[in-house]
């Protein structure tokens, strides 16, 4: 169903009834200059924080730099009859024996793993 920009007002209205005012108010309301300069603040104090972190732990990807933690060591392959990445832990134990994901192996193989093999 496309979206009617003449609903919007009876959903704010719906949404102020069933949650107050505050709800269907702009936030830029309850922002002022006291709360941007603590904001400000608080910006600085991670960007700190993050500037004396050891760059030993972090790797550059494409322009992004990570933590080596967050890099997944696994390799994915593609499958061989849809061509998507096998990314679940039962994707790899197809993609050894059949290199094909799981969906791929229910759909297409699954009773004929012998003919497959051959």
């Amino acid at each position: 169903m496309p979206f009617d920009p003449k609903q919007i007002p009876a959903l704010e209205k719906a949404v102020e009834i069933k949650y107050g005012e505050k709800a269907v108010l702009d936030p830029s309301v309850f922002w002022t200059a006291e709360k941007e300069k603590i904001y400000l603040e608080q910006v600085k104090q991670v960007e700190k924080y993050y500037r004396q972190q050891p760059y030993e732990n972090y790797k550059d990807q494409g322009g992004f730099i990570l933590k080596e933690k967050l890099l997944n060591k696994r390799n994915f392959k593609n499958c061989s009859y849809c061509g998507e990445q096998a990314y679940k832990t039962d994707d790899e134990v197809y993609m050894t024996k059949f290199n094909c994901c799981s969906k791929c192996y229910v759909l297409h193989l699954e009773g004929r793993e012998t003919k497959w093999q051959k």
